[in-house]
């Protein structure tokens, strides 16, 4: 047998060793086999295989003579066009250049019935459409096409914006696609498929030409059918979302990624009936949302998945039906961590209305306990006041600070109370607060206490700090009637990225985590999704407010911090309150002697709309021998100043007024006289301490309800300092 060939990088010798055969593509082995006969004319073309790619060549009966001139008159992707389609003019340009090399003739199409009336006069290897079109979307194109003889085995390649893996892919994929692109289109990508396609209906030309060749026909389409298949199942195994196939409520396939999210091995899955898996609160709508028959997609179910370690995992699931197979193929992603935020967000908002509600009430309920504590005072200190009068007085002063303590957690909670924030190490508080836990807990509750190894500082009020941790030990000492253990850890740590709040303007680089864990009863889902809200408590009617975790929600998140917490039922609780660091030092305090100022003889401009604390106060300072001069709103508090000949040393008033804030006021009051100190008093401040950094003068704040002698102690304070700016 002669051969002559120059191409590839096989030698003579080597081929010389082999059959003709493996030398020569499968389609053209009946040519090649065809006996021989002398010199006789070349039969056919042929196309030798040993090089990489396909050289063609003319076949002698005993040798192969390949001439590149043979190839452009054979090449059939002479022959063969891809039909574009798209209504925009610049997609179809863009189109072009990415398939020009591909050596086809491009045809454009700016419509439907222009692309379908293309399809009437010629083939095309195929067809590249874009999904959305006015007048006649790519999915009826698609069916036209498939309806029509000549068309119906055209390759579609649809372009879309969407995901191909949701109703949308699956209608075009009824309709007739073929595969998708998705925009932004990737040129590369885009190239390979059209390649694909381009060279398939080569072979399929070559196909055509050889007729007789049967077998021929069946090897390249069994090889087509087997390429397919492995890019399917290589999808299947690759894809991250949950796939699977479902016949009569059982597994009958699923992907690696089932194993992967819920630790099942595919035959687990498969040895028993779905409904097994699901939830049982969920049992029946899974059950009457997979028993429809309904061809077609569907989509919208949301269930519980348990994993092999008994949690459970949720997933939003589409699906499609094959009644006749009797089959389900569906698709299921895991959006457990999207629900736990929106459930995390809905409850945000909750308590944020509840808070509102709160503060509002407080508000209004401060001013009278305001009234009602101070004029017991000044009754209470009035020479003769007769022992059951007395007792009396005693009893209604205790009764307002009691009702005060509860107005303050309410403002806590809903972070409306000013506090005035220290650099604090929490091992150092820590440590000063671990007599006093111990004997709130008793001797049958271990407290072990784990302080950070380097310096743990926050900043942040320091009493508040005492009530967030005395109300958590509490609340875990009620929790072990029968004894246990407390732990309380303090540990630094880098800023979680994810984590950080977006409304901060700054970011610190470290967090303290401050962790009160008990061995407890533990609290169900249920109980825990409530734990935060004010006045929910599972503790007996009398023994309990329902206030301590909610003030301490309040709290962290007025410090700028986060709190979660992890519970179930028998294996106790565990709060974790994440706060920001700060390498700012401990500023030394003031002695209290230095504080104080002993005089009564400044002149005090009282600013308050409601006229019983406005007579309370005066009464209260004038006692004192201070001179008062009093106004029910800012406009009134203005003129009175104007006409005041003599210094006003300090401006005592409200922060929330109709007109003009006590804010507004202080502003324009400083700005006429600089030397006017200013005192705040208010029981609902709406947020405002950020404004009150902001005043060019040093400002104090005291919080209603308040006693005669707290603001004349406040008013010595502030009188009595220095000219030094405020810190």
């Amino acid at each position: 047998m002669y051969i002559e060939i120059q191409a590839g990088q096989d030698s003579v010798d080597s081929i010389v060793l082999r059959m003709v055969n493996s030398l020569i593509h499968p389609v053209d082995h009946g040519l090649a086999n065809r006996p021989a006969e002398g010199s006789s004319p070349p039969l056919d073309v042929i196309r030798e295989a040993s090089a990489p790619g396909i050289l063609v060549g003319r076949w002698h009966g005993v040798g192969l003579e390949r001439g590149s001139e043979m190839e452009s008159a054979l090449d059939p992707s002479a022959r063969l066009s891809v039909l574009l389609v798209d209504d925009l003019p610049q997609n179809l340009l863009a189109l072009e250049p990415i398939l020009e090399g591909l050596a086809v003739e491009l045809v454009a199409a700016r419509s439907g019935p222009e692309a379908l009336r293309c399809l009437l006069d010629r083939d095309f290897a195929c067809i590249v459409m874009d999904v959305q079109m006015p007048d006649m979307d790519g999915f009826e194109v698609a069916r036209l096409a498939r309806a029509r003889e000549r068309s119906r085995l055209t390759p579609i390649l649809f372009v879309t914006a969407r995901f191909p893996l949701d109703v949308h892919a699956l209608q075009g994929y009824e309709a007739g696609a073929v595969d998708y692109i998705v925009k932004p289109i990737v040129p590369v990508v885009l190239r390979s498929k059209v390649s694909v396609f381009v060279e398939l209906a080569r072979k399929d030309w070559l196909l055509r030409r050889q007729a007789g060749e049967l077998r021929a026909q069946r090897d390249i389409l069994a090889e087509a059918n087997q390429r397919l298949m492995q890019e399917r199942s290589q999808f299947f195994e690759l894809a991250s979302d949950l796939l699977c196939i479902g016949f009569d409520g059982r597994f009958v396939q699923v992907n690696p990624a089932w194993t992967k999210l819920f630790g099942f091995q595919p035959e687990e899955l498969q040895e028993h009936p779905m409904v097994e898996f699901i939830h049982p609160d969920d049992r029946e709508a899974t059950d009457r949302a997979f028993a429809s028959r309904r061809e077609g997609p569907h989509n919208g179910l949301q269930n519980r998945h348990r994993c092999k370690d008994g949690s459970y995992r949720t997933l939003l699931w589409r699906w499609s039906v094959d009644s006749r197979r009797r089959l389900i193929y569906a698709v299921a992603r895991d959006v457990t961590r999207e629900k736990e935020i929106q459930e995390r967000a809905l409850q945000a908002q909750k308590l944020e209305a509840v808070g509102q509600l709160a503060g509002g009430v407080a508000h209004d309920f401060n001013n009278l306990l305001t009234v009602i504590a101070g004029h017991c005072e000044l009754a209470l200190g009035e020479e003769g006041v007769a022992a059951p009068v007395r007792e009396s007085l005693e009893a209604i002063q205790n009764a307002s600070q009691r009702a005060s303590s509860l107005t303050r957690q309410l403002l806590l909670f809903s972070r409306q109370q000013i506090v005035q924030p220290r650099v604090i190490d929490l091992n150092r508080s820590l440590a000063d607060l671990v007599k006093l836990l111990r004997r709130l807990l008793g001797e049958d509750i271990e407290l072990v206490v784990a302080p950070a190894p380097d310096r743990a500082a926050v900043k942040m009020d320091p009493g508040y700090l005492d009530q967030i941790v005395i109300n958590l030990a509490v609340n875990a000492r009620d929790a072990m009637p029968d004894g246990g253990r407390l732990t309380i850890q303090v540990e630094t740590v880098p800023v979680d990225p994810l984590g950080a709040q977006p409304e901060a303007e700054t970011q610190p680089d470290r967090q303290v985590v401050l962790s009160i864990s008990d061995t407890g009863c533990g609290m169900d889902p249920s109980t825990r999704a409530r734990v935060f809200e004010p006045f929910f408590t599972t503790k007996e009617i009398g023994k309990g407010t329902g206030l301590g975790l909610s003030t301490v929600y309040g709290v962290v998140r007025q410090a700028g911090g986060t709190i979660e917490v992890q519970s179930e039922p028998g294996r106790g609780t565990s709060f974790r309150i994440v706060l920001p660091a700060t390498d700012e030092a401990a500023a030394a305090s003031t002695p209290l002697a230095a504080r104080l100022h002993q005089g009564g003889s400044e002149t005090i401009l009282v600013v308050e709309d409601d006229a019983a604390v406005r007579k309370l106060l005066r009464r209260g300072l004038e006692r004192e021998r201070y001179t008062v001069m009093e106004a029910s709103d800012g406009a009134a508090a203005l003129e009175l100043a104007a006409r005041h000949p003599g210094s006003i040393h300090l401006l005592l008033t409200d922060m929330i007024m109709p007109g003009m804030s006590g804010i507004q006021l202080a502003i324009e009051l400083t700005t006429r006289r600089p030397e006017t100190r200013v005192l705040f008093a208010s029981g609902y401040t709406d947020r405002a301490a950020d404004k009150l950094r902001t005043l060019p003068v040093e400002v104090l704040f005291i919080q209603k309800p308040f006693t005669a002698s707290d603001l004349v102690s406040k008013i010595r304070e502030i009188l009595g300092r220095g000219r030094s700016p405020a810190a």
